[in-house]
Formats: structure tokens, sequence, C-alpha cells
């Protein structure tokens, strides 16, 4: 394969700000949470409905929070 990847942020540098004080805020509070960032909605959400799933499965959330158990 001949294409060029170039580097592109994760986050903006709003959400990249955020994301650093949420993160301190949430280890202060709790060490075995976790915040994580531009999770794809279909690895957090299931469905039987296919079509249902569909709908979410390409959408990201900003930031998720997350308990010990990746919950």
């Amino acid at each position: 394969m001949s294409a060029a990847f170039t580097i592109q942020p994760l986050l903006n540098k709003s959400e990249a700000r955020v994301f650093k004080e949420l993160d301190r805020i949430v280890l202060a509070c709790n060490p075995t949470w976790r915040v994580m960032a531009q999770v794809s909605l279909g690895e957090i959400l299931r469905s039987r409905d296919a079509v249902a799933f569909s709908c979410v499965n390409s959408k990201r959330v900003d930031l998720l929070l997350v308990d010990s158990d990746c919950q």
C-alpha cells in the first residue's frame, strides 16, 4: 500500500483540556475509575435489533466515565 498517513489528535484542544481536568478529578475521587475518550457506542451498547444497533454503532461519545469493571 502506498497511501500516506499523518497524525491527527484524538481530541481537539478544548476536549483535551476537559479530559485532563475530568481525569484529575475522577482519579482523586475514586482511583479505580477511568475517563476514556472517543469511545464508539457500538463498543458499550448492544441491541438485538440490528437496525437500531447500526444507528448507534458508528457514533462516539467524547468522554466516558467507567468504573473498575469498565462499565
